[in-house]
């Protein structure tokens, strides 16, 4: 999908992102229920791309990667004991994109 957007300041953006997020989420999914959240979250992009509904896609996307997001950022708190503040550089990478789930 990161390819199809043809978008590369998204491809850069993952490319930096990406072994932090992916440290944290395979921690993450362990979290009761987590899981669950992410592979129905998955399953609504799915089904967008499937239908050939565009909108709905980048909708069901944007959605899922916030709310992963969230998670991540709540893992990493529980994890390493902290509460990313201002004063953490990540949170301040991350705070835009958090939400109330």
């Amino acid at each position: 999908m990161i390819d199809a957007s043809h978008n590369s300041r998204v491809r850069d953006l993952i490319d930096l992102l990406a072994p932090l997020v992916l440290q944290y989420s395979k921690v993450s999914v362990n979290f009761i229920g987590q899981l669950v959240l992410s592979t129905n979250e998955h399953f609504r992009v799915v089904d967008a791309l499937r239908v050939g509904d565009p909108d709905l896609a980048e909708e069901a996307a944007r959605d899922h990667v916030l709310r992963a997001g969230t998670r991540t950022v709540e893992a990493i708190e529980a994890l390493d004991g902290v509460r990313l503040s201002a004063a953490n550089p990540i949170s301040n990478l991350l705070a835009p994109y958090r939400l109330t789930i």
